[in-house]
């Protein structure tokens, strides 16, 4: 009996899981689909949204080019221990460009959507009440990125803080190509840029999880 039991248990959980796309927010702006009403011939069965899957393979492309970047930048610093492969640097900044370069055009068509979508009124209710000075102490998160977040959703802008994020793609993007040029002249890229292109990844990161946590919160 104790078996049968457990098996249900984890049977619905596996169910939620699947199935209930605005319960469970993970890395990326994740739930924000959620926040916008049925647009007739949009909905997906078993994911949710169309809008909230572009979010998720947008997500899903920045994460792996982060991670191609977090490789670049691990080769670059042990380059004076290891000396240089720029046969292999380049192979991890290319994918890293690319699936970059396929986030930044998976928001495009995300962003056209989310403006032809009404949002879902009792979700915008939801943000505009939402205490975001007291989630922002008791997560102990980082306040210039969190009040940026704050400053969109608190206006139930659901599709300005997509299109920040948006922004954040296309400013990556943008300085990947310049850094893949310098790479596949056989130059090191100037740390400059690697500092600056490890602070945009960063905090478009944080950009898109906090949205992602505040969409976990109202839809608990």
């Amino acid at each position: 009996m104790k078996n049968k039991l457990f098996l249900k248990v984890v049977t619905v959980v596996f169910v939620l899981f699947v199935f209930s796309p605005r319960v469970f927010s993970y890395i990326c702006a994740n739930g924000a689909g959620g926040g916008y009403g049925e647009n007739p011939g949009e909905k997906v069965a078993g994911v949710g949204s169309a809008i909230e899957n572009y979010i998720i393979d947008g997500g899903g492309y920045f994460l792996k080019a982060n991670s191609g970047i977090s490789l670049f930048l691990n080769k670059v610093e042990l380059s004076a221990l290891n000396g240089v492969d720029y046969a292999e640097l380049n192979a991890i900044l290319n994918s890293a460009a690319d699936n970059m370069q396929t986030a930044c055009s998976t928001y495009e068509n995300l962003i056209k959507l989310a403006e032809i979508t009404p949002y879902d009124e009792a979700v915008t209710a939801a943000l505009k009440t939402f205490n975001y000075n007291g989630f922002l102490k008791e997560k102990n998160l980082i306040p210039v990125i969190f009040n940026e977040v704050g400053e969109y959703l608190k206006r139930g802008d659901i599709t300005g803080a997509l299109k920040k994020i948006q922004e954040k793609f296309d400013e990556i993007s943008t300085l990947l190509a310049a850094i893949r040029v310098e790479a596949a002249a056989g130059n090191l890229p100037g740390t400059a840029n690697l500092w600056v292109l490890n602070g945009k990844c960063c905090r478009a990161l944080l950009f898109g999880q906090y949205i992602a946590e505040v969409f976990g919160e109202i839809n608990k």
